[in-house]
């Protein structure tokens, strides 16, 4: 696995430790990888407060951050009690996306997962995207605007779908935002799986698109298309047929 944090570019990459307990694993003993959706988020989150360009920062000016692509890939999944060092960089912006890399390294730094990711920043009340130029001033820097996506692409849709189950979102599902948060779409994603699935097989990529947010109340219908080692699996709102996910999983 190739490392994609570049100690060449203008922002230095933010690393921390965070050990993995008990309520982090899913029956194989593994992290789960909504675990490591929290652990990117949160990191994600403070390196931008170090930036000038956090949470905070973003709502005085009435704007905020939202997720939109992500493409993590898996060589090895910790186990409950290890401690992962994960990095965070950003790389730049492409179009209306902020780039930001991650690298989850084991206590003998090894490199075992990275993920590639592509934020916006939007009007908190029109949920527009803001200009590329807006991050370039906040932050009182020049940034590359030409970044590389990295394989960060379009989750295409299935020509065939196989209903899973409709989720209704409820309070657990919520964040900060009133929506539901990131790492809630990978949990009920891998629920469209049986158990057995994850103790004979290791999910080794994950490219997951999230298109539309989800509130409290709504009902969403996942389905999946399965092609040998890989499948599609999509969360569409019920209340006016817009997809809130797409994504594609490989396995081994």
């Amino acid at each position: 696995m190739e490392s994609i944090i570049d100690h060449d570019l203008v922002f230095e990459p933010l690393t921390e430790q965070y050990p993995i307990r008990s309520y982090d694993v899913d029956l194989t003993n593994r992290v789960k990888l909504s675990t490591l959706f929290g652990f990117s988020q949160e990191i994600a989150y403070q390196h931008a407060k170090q930036l000038g360009v956090g949470p905070m920062h973003l709502h005085e000016d009435g704007n905020m951050w939202v997720l939109s692509r992500v493409l993590i890939r898996v060589e090895r999944y910790a186990i409950w009690r290890e401690l992962l060092n994960v990095s965070t960089q950003p790389t730049g912006l492409n179009g209306v996306f902020a780039l930001r890399n991650f690298e989850f390294r084991d206590q003998s730094k090894t490199l075992i997962a990275t993920a590639s990711t592509a934020w916006l920043v939007v009007c908190a009340k029109s949920r527009r995207p803001q200009r590329p130029s807006y991050l370039q001033q906040k932050m009182g820097m020049e940034m590359d605007m030409d970044a590389p996506l990295n394989s960060l692409e379009k989750v295409p849709e299935p020509e065939a779908l196989k209903n899973c189950h409709t989720h209704q979102v409820r309070y657990s599902d919520l964040d900060m935002l009133r929506h539901v948060n990131n790492t809630r779409y990978i949990e009920w994603l891998c629920n469209c799986f049986h158990p057995d699935f994850f103790t004979e097989k290791h999910i080794n990529q994950l490219n997951i698109n999230f298109l539309h947010e989800s509130k409290f109340g709504e009902e969403i219908l996942l389905a999946k298309h399965i092609d040998g080692k890989q499948a599609i699996i999509q969360g569409v709102k019920q209340s006016n047929s817009l997809p809130a996910f797409r994504a594609k999983l490989n396995w081994e």
